[in-house]
């Protein structure tokens, strides 16, 4: 089984976040999810994690539709980081969006993985089934 030392879930709505934190908990894939209100706050989160552990979360779990930073912008945001082994991390889309075009930009900025929420034990088998 696949198990994450550290994900970073991205989303402006904390009852998700929650509920995501809750799921990946109990389904054994990694002790530690931090969760994030804002893209800004993921950046934030992602530096002073990498300044103190010299690595990054392994996965990061974003939303798309969020005010301020929202997922392209960051995406586009963490690709501009001036951070060496970007190629340890994982990212996913976990969005209420199902369009086609936001799948194809995300694929552009490189994001690994789309899941349209609410995020289920299924969803979360796939992702890391795809992962592996």
């Amino acid at each position: 089984m696949f198990y994450f030392n550290c994900i970073l879930l991205i989303d402006d709505d904390p009852v998700n976040n929650a509920y995501t934190e809750e799921l990946l908990k109990q389904l054994y894939f990694s002790d530690k999810v931090q969760s994030v209100l804002t893209g800004e706050e993921g950046i934030q989160f992602i530096q002073e994690f990498y300044e103190e552990k010299r690595t990054f979360p392994e996965l990061i779990l974003i939303d798309i539709n969020m005010p301020g930073m929202d997922g392209f912008q960051f995406v586009d945001a963490l690709n501009k980081l001036p951070i060496t082994d970007k190629e340890t991390y994982r990212i996913s889309a976990l969005t209420s969006s199902s369009d086609p075009r936001d799948v194809e930009l995300m694929e552009k900025l490189g994001v690994d993985h789309y899941i349209v929420k609410p995020l289920n034990t299924k969803k979360v088998r796939d992702l890391l089934s795809a992962i592996n």
